[in-house]
């Protein structure tokens, strides 16, 4: 956790202490501050200079030598944060000596901040951790206790739904935990910023749900940005390749029981099918447009793989902006890794 020294900044006005409570905001003080300084910094190494050819003109005259022969002591200034002070301690301390450049500057501004960031990010887990556990029970619809358990406040929503799917059966998909009249979203969230204490959840099947399919490479790593990467459009004609277009398009998801199909949310009767190997929108026939749901080939919790019913090994994919049904050993990638990832999807829903 900081504490309030942790929180210090020791600047050429004076010190000041950060009040930002989450990473973002503790950077964009970083950024002012350092900014802020620099600023002072050019002004009393400015100030400095001037007394410097004050007393360089003043000892001229007195000793009849030239001004120029008496060098200005280098200005030398460091500004520190908790962090900083950590670095110097083992010898690597932050700052400058002597002018920094602008590229200096930003680094160093730069540098601080991820500083920040990492050690705000560690304190939120070690808040996390430390919070006590949470005793979680689930009724089904009946009011009949299914599912009860301690878990770490630090435990998934989506974690909680896997643990819940092996006492009762069935994929984690098609659950839905409801507190009161809300329902539990969205799956990453961890357990302890939704709960506390002793909680009491009911749980119902779905078995027709509004998704989005989204790729590793939409979310941009493991934040959660959109802005970038591809999804599964389902703008698409009868008989079209479906492409991986970003366009937040949802499809309607049934869970069956051999597995779950996506059907066009536009177009009503016509699902995403593997024919011959490519993603193409069309009439299922009991086989082509069902698929099994398995761990994410990339190992992502929050993903999962999709592969064929009527052809077992191969997988739904995007490669080149186009959807495919690829094996390991037939793929087109370069890499088994980036094929991994383009086989993973995260269904984010939509209800």
């Amino acid at each position: 956790m900081h504490t309030p020294d942790a929180r210090r900044i020791l600047t050429f006005d004076g010190e000041v202490c950060l009040s930002g409570r989450t990473a973002v905001e503790m950077r964009e003080e970083v950024k002012h501050i350092l900014n802020d300084s620099l600023v002072s910094a050019e002004l009393q190494a400015a100030h400095t200079e001037r007394l410097a050819e004050q007393n360089r003109q003043v000892t001229a005259r007195n000793r009849s030598t030239p001004k120029a022969s008496i060098p200005a002591a280098a200005p030398t200034y460091r500004g520190y944060t908790q962090a900083a002070a950590k670095a110097a301690k083992s010898g690597q301390a932050l700052g400058f000596h002597g002018r920094p450049s602008a590229g200096e500057a930003a680094a160093e501004a730069a540098g601080l901040a991820a500083a920040l960031a990492a050690e705000a990010a560690g304190d939120e887990g070690e808040r996390r951790e430390a919070m006590p556990p949470l005793n979680v029970s689930i009724l089904n619809m009946s009011g009949e206790e299914v599912f009860k358990r301690e878990l770490l406040p630090s435990t998934t929503l989506l974690g909680l739904k896997k643990a819940l799917a092996e006492e009762v059966g069935g994929s984690s998909v098609a659950l839905k935990l409801i507190r009161g009249s809300e329902t539990l979203q969205p799956d990453l969230t961890p357990l302890g910023e939704m709960l506390e204490g002793d909680a009491e959840l009911t749980f119902v099947r779905v078995n027709v749900r509004r998704v989005r399919f989204q790729s590793l490479a939409w979310r941009g790593g493991r934040a959660d940005n959109y802005k970038d990467g591809c999804g599964l459009s389902s703008a698409a004609s009868a008989g079209d390749t479906l492409r991986n277009a970003k366009d937040e398009t949802s499809w309607v998801m049934h869970v069956l029981a051999e597995g779950v199909k996506f059907e066009s949310e536009s177009q009503p009767g016509l699902c995403i099918c593997n024919a011959d190997g490519h993603g193409k929108l069309l009439e299922g026939n009991g086989q082509r447009e069902v698929f099994r749901e398995i761990p994410a080939l990339n190992g992502e919790e929050d993903s999962v793989t999709l592969e064929s019913l009527a052809q077992p090994g191969y997988y739904l994919c995007h490669c080149n902006g186009t959807i495919y049904f690829h094996s390991l050993d037939r793929r087109m990638q370069f890499s088994d890794t980036i094929f991994r990832n383009d086989a993973s999807w995260r269904l984010q829903d939509c209800d």
